[in-house]
Formats: C-alpha cells, structure tokens, sequence
C-alpha cells in the first residue's frame, strides 16, 4: 500500500489503496502476500482479519523502546504454532496459523 506512489519500474507491482483492495488481491489466484517490516500495514491487516498465517523471526535479546508488532489496540487473536526452529543466530523462526478465534 501507497499513500503517495502509484507506480513502480519493480515487475508484478501493484499499488493498494485501501482494504478493499488487499481483499480483492487476496481472493485473486496467485502467490501469498507476504510482508517484510511493515509494522503498520501489518497492523491494518490484523485489524481487518487479512492475516492467514504469521512468521516471525524472534531475536534473543530485550529492547526498552521501540515499535511493536502487537501495539496497543491490536485485536487479541489466537494463534496456532505449526512450525517452529531455532537458527544458529539463536533466534527462533516460528510460523503461526492465525485461526482468529476471538
């Protein structure tokens, strides 16, 4: 998604408006819709029930500050672990099926 671009010289792009338009690009035939470190279309995707599956790189160490990928106002969800590995960084990467049983 885009406020200010609307076209790219990337093959395959598409600029989203709206939620309307992830939806229509999510019931189109295709590859998933992936999402690497945007945490505020994430956020606009759990509000609208748009996350079918969750990956996450989670990191051995503790931040006092910063963003958050679950902020304040994120709809509470259950999460479903299918698949989970530890990387020789130390960091685990997990995949969650995000069932949205509220």
């Amino acid at each position: 998604m885009s406020n200010t671009l609307e076209k790219s010289d990337w093959k395959n792009s598409v600029f989203l408006k709206s939620e309307d338009d992830i939806k229509k690009l999510k019931k189109s035939e295709g590859s998933a819709i992936q999402i690497h470190g945007s945490g505020n279309l994430v956020q606009t995707l759990f509000k609208h029930d748009l996350v079918d599956e969750l990956w996450l790189l989670i990191h051995p160490l503790m931040l006092g500050t910063g963003k958050k990928l679950f902020d304040d106002g994120t709809i509470p969800a259950t999460f479903t672990l299918l698949e989970s590995s530890v990387i020789p960084s130390g960091s685990d990467c997990c995949s969650l099926y995000a069932g949205w049983r509220r």
